[in-house]
């Protein structure tokens, strides 16, 4: 795989507004079939929040959108961008038009702890372009899981909480480990308002704790059904179908030569079965 002319740009550069306008149309009518539910509507304020948290403890860079070009299959090239969730620059870094990347983020905001292996995949593939222009001994990868409701996940070893995360890379931390963080979302939610910086409905996490509740023992259920070898068609019919809220969109844009968009990959996956 070719690339070349790996940059950062900010969110509001022409290009990368004009890319995302033409998937927004191209999956209108996806969007359109489909319910954002209240933990995909939290996930946007959540990540805001995190991000503003964040910025106050370490030096992050405006610019946190990838671009690139990748060698097409007929010789030319297309550009390509991919969201980042923040960009920590090095501490003598002053050139804003051009940072120097130390650290990546991703940010997830799940009931799920697999979510964390996404935000790995999602990192692992900005380091692969980003490699390209930047030595990846120096590019940090580092995800966060905000929890919906930690009680009902199995959090990773000692998780952290707000209070006490420790924004810095450990000197002893090699840049191939991903780093992983795990957030309350009730602790992110009242930081936000006693910042006076949360711009959404008050009720709208406790409406996704519920939701995340429902969603979780469902899930369980399921799985009690399948240990005890109980057929499907003997299940009880709120576990046959799970309402499907609208996906979560990657934070990855894709070129105009991708064969699906990643909105139209989620829906495809969301139609498979559950298990």
């Amino acid at each position: 795989m070719k690339i070349r002319n790996v940059t950062l740009v900010p969110p509001d550069d022409e290009g990368y507004r004009a890319h995302q306008a033409r998937h927004a149309q191209a999956n209108q009518k996806l969007r359109d079939t489909l319910d954002p539910g209240p933990l995909q509507k939290l996930s946007h304020p959540v990540e805001e929040l995190l991000r503003q948290w964040l910025g106050q403890r370490v030096p992050l860079s405006p610019r946190r959108i990838l671009r690139y070009e990748r060698l097409s299959r007929d010789n030319s090239y297309t550009t390509y961008y991919k969201e980042i969730d923040a960009v920590e620059v090095a501490d003598d870094d002053t050139d804003d038009s051009s940072p120097r990347p130390k650290r990546l983020f991703e940010f997830k905001c799940s009931s799920n702890p697999g979510a964390l292996s996404g935000a790995g995949t999602q990192l692992d593939r900005a380091v692969q372009a980003m490699a390209t222009r930047w030595d990846r001994r120096h590019l940090y990868r580092h995800a966060v899981l905000v929890a919906v409701v930690p009680a009902l996940m199995d959090l990773p070893h000692e998780p952290r909480p707000l209070a006490s995360f420790d924004a810095s890379v450990p000197a002893e931390a090699p840049a191939e480990e991903r780093l992983t963080t795990c957030l309350p979302a009730d602790e992110l939610w009242a930081w936000g308002q006693s910042e006076d910086v949360l711009d959404a409905p008050a009720d709208l996490l406790g409406d996704a704790q519920a939701k995340a509740r429902e969603t979780t023992s469902r899930r369980q259920r399921r799985e009690a059904l399948k240990e005890q070898g109980v057929p499907r068609e003997e299940w009880p019919d709120d576990l046959h179908t799970e309402p499907r809220e609208t996906p979560e969109t990657e934070t990855a844009t894709f070129g105009d030569e991708e064969d699906e968009s990643p909105m139209a990959r989620a829906l495809r996956e969301a139609m498979d079965d559950d298990e």
